[in-house]
């Protein structure tokens, strides 16, 4: 069976040692195969990503019912990553900084793997390796596939730092609600569904047969009741969904999670249309 598609700059796969180091056995020793399970299903979603993944209170609370199917209430995840930043599996300045979960383990794998890719968008600020030490030198080296040998290229990959100001992630200590992410784009019809890159991927990947239509519906509510669908709109989201009735098909048919494109929620941003809102009446 091949492997799943996966969009933007993520990667199909990852290596994982055999032989598990000191901070991951007492992982293990304190959670049990539960804290193994979990720290796995972070760096699957993490390298679905990239080299880094945001982390704020509503991406837990997504990556607990989504990915985990954990009941509500269940805080596994939370006391996970509070044990995995404190013991160093997850850097614990860029995730007091800037609130996302990486280290430099998973950075060397990931530009390891990405090391054939011509080019590979960084943020500068989140990195802990050098990209192009970390590339993989194939130099002199030829794959042959079908018969045919083909030359693979042994320059490293350009490294492109994102010149998006916009979408940089800046985050905020509260204590009493923790990190809290302040970098959003809108979505849903109306551009008024309010989320971040992280809680948009969360949500398709998990809806993907019928996430767009969920957040078009969310979207008109919130244009009718505004008043109504204050908080987080991603909370939101989950709770139409769960009552969502799809359209019935004949053939369920399997889909991959979009990619995220912030240019065109950008640009659908500016370019939306004042008097469109008019056409919905109460």
């Amino acid at each position: 069976m091949g492997r799943a598609p996966i969009s933007g700059g993520g990667i199909p796969y990852f290596s994982l040692d055999v032989h598990l180091d000191t901070n991951m056995r007492l992982i293990e020793a304190e959670f049990g195969l539960k804290g193994f399970a979990i720290v796995v299903k972070l760096w699957q979603f993490i390298y679905g990503q990239g080299y880094y993944c945001e982390w704020t209170n509503d991406v837990e609370l997504l990556f607990s019912s989504s990915e985990l199917k954990l009941a509500p209430g269940d805080n596994s995840v939370s006391e996970i990553v509070k044990a995995c930043i404190k013991r160093g599996i997850f850097d614990k300045r860029l995730y007091e900084t800037y609130g996302i979960l990486t280290s430099r383990g998973i950075q060397k794998r990931y530009f390891k793997v990405t090391g054939r890719r011509q080019e590979v968008e960084v943020n500068s600020e989140y990195l802990l390796v050098n990209p192009a030490d970390n590339a993989v030198d194939v130099s002199n080296k030829a794959i042959n596939v079908n018969n045919k040998a083909i030359n693979v290229n042994n320059n490293p990959p350009k490294v492109k730092e994102s010149k998006v100001k916009e979408s940089k992630v800046n985050v905020c200590v509260n204590k009493n609600k923790g990190l809290q992410e302040k970098s959003t784009h809108a979505f849903g019809k109306y551009n008024n569904v309010i989320l971040s890159e992280t809680e948009y991927r969360i949500f398709m990947n998990h809806y993907c047969q019928y996430g767009a239509a969920v957040i078009d519906e969310l979207s008109t509510k919130i244009m009718l009741e505004k008043e109504k669908y204050n908080g987080s709109h991603a909370i939101w989201l989950e709770i139409f969904a769960k009552h969502y009735t799809p359209p019935k098909k004949t053939k369920q048919d399997s889909c991959s999670p979009p990619s995220f494109d912030i240019e065109l929620a950008m640009q659908r941003s500016r370019e939306l249309d004042p008097e469109e809102t008019k056409k919905v009446k109460k």
